[in-house]
C-alpha cells in the first residue's frame, strides 16, 4: 500500500516511546451527552447505544412516532430495545419501617423505529455541538465511503467508551475522543483487510491493533495531542494480559496487521472517492462488536 512505509515509520516511533518510558499523562475523558429533546435520551445507555449502532440518532416506539404525526414506512423493520419489567416490594429500613419501592425482575424486549424509518412531519432533533464536532472528525469521509454510520451515545456511565459493529456497518461514541473514534474506524479498517475473520469479539490481537493503530493514526497526521499513548499503553497493558505477553511484545506480534489497517485508511482518504470502495477486499458478515 501506498502509506504503508508512513504507518511502519509511525508505530515504530510509538514502540520506542514506550520501550524508553517515555508516556505522557492520559487525557481527561470527555463523554458524549447529547441534549437532543428526544424520549431515547431518556433510555438506559445499553438502549442508546444499541440505537446508535443501527444508525439512527432518534428512535422510538410505532405509537410514540404516531404521537408526533409520523408513520413508519411500510416494509420497515423494528429493532429491539429491552424494557426493565418492574414490581412493587417492601423491605425493613434501618429505623424499622417498612417502605415500599420497585424491583426489577426481569427484561422484555420493545420494537422499536429510527426517524429514518418515518415519514411526516419533521421533529425538532439533533445537537449542533456533538453534530459539527461529528462532522469534523478526521477520516469521517473515508468512514462514509465503507459505508459507515458514525452516531454518539451518552457514554457516562457505560462499560463502552466507543463500539464498532461490523454487521450494521456503524460506529457510535460514548466519549468526544479522537482516539476512541480512530480506536473505531482501526477496527474497522482491520474488518476490511480479513485479518481477524476467525477471531471472535474482544480478542487481544483485535484489541491491541485498534488501540496501538489508533494512535498510530493520529500521530501519522502530525495530531499527537490527540493520540493518548498514556491511556493506550494502559489499554495494551490490559489486553496483553489475556495473552500472557509483556505489552510491548503483544505490540510487535501484531505491528504488521496494525500498520497494513492504518495505511487501508491512509490510502482510502487519498483515493479518489469514487474508487475507495473497491480499494479493499471485502470479508464474510458476521455479528460482531467491539469495545
Amino acid at each position: 500500500m501506498h502509506f504503508y512505509g508512513k504507518a511502519e515509520q509511525t508505530a515504530a516511533t510509538i514502540l520506542k516511546a514506550f520501550e524508553e518510558g517515555r508516556v505522557p499523562k492520559a487525557l481527561a475523558l470527555v463523554y458524549c451527552h447529547r441534549k437532543d429533546n428526544v424520549p431515547c435520551r431518556k433510555w438506559s445507555w445499553s438502549n442508546q447505544l444499541i440505537t446508535a449502532l443501527h444508525g439512527h440518532m432518534d428512535a422510538r416506539g410505532y405509537r410514540q412516532w404516531q404521537a408526533v404525526s409520523r408513520q413508519v414506512k411500510k416494509g420497515e423493520q423494528a429493532f429491539w430495545i429491552l424494557v426493565p419489567l418492574s414490581k412493587k416490594a417492601t423491605k425493613t429500613d434501618d429505623d424499622g419501617q417498612e417502605i415500599e419501592y420497585f424491583r426489577t425482575y426481569g427484561f422484555k424486549g420493545a420494537p422499536v423505529f429510527g426517524l429514518s424509518q418515518t415519514e411526516g412531519p419533521d421533529v425538532p432533533t439533533g445537537d449542533p455541538a456533538l453534530d459539527q464536532w461529528l462532522d469534523s472528525l478526521p477520516f469521517r469521509r473515508v468512514a462514509e465511503a465503507w459505508g459507515l454510520s458514525v452516531s454518539t451515545f451518552d457514554g457516562e456511565h457505560s462499560r463502552h467508551a466507543g463500539q464498532y459493529d461490523n454487521t450494521h456497518k456503524a460506529i457510535a461514541l460514548g466519549e468526544q475522543s479522537l482516539s476512541v473514534w480512530a480506536h473505531e474506524l482501526v477496527h474497522a479498517a482491520d474488518w476490511r483487510t480479513g485479518n481477524h475473520a476467525k477471531e471472535k469479539a474482544g480478542h487481544w490481537r483485535c484489541e491491541v491493533v485498534a488501540d496501538l493503530g489508533a494512535a498510530t493514526l493520529l500521530t501519522a497526521i502530525g495530531r499527537e495531542d490527540a493520540a493518548d499513548l498514556g491511556h493506550t499503553w494502559a489499554y495494551l497493558g490490559y489486553y496483553a494480559k489475556e495473552a500472557k505477553l509483556p505489552p510491548i511484545v503483544a505490540c510487535q506480534r501484531v505491528v504488521a496487521r496494525t500498520c497494513e489497517a492504518v495505511a487501508a485508511i491512509l490510502d482510502a482518504a487519498d483515493t479518489p472517492a469514487d474508487q475507495r470502495i473497491a480499494a479493499l477486499p471485502a470479508v464474510a458478515e458476521q455479528v460482531e462488536l467491539f469495545a
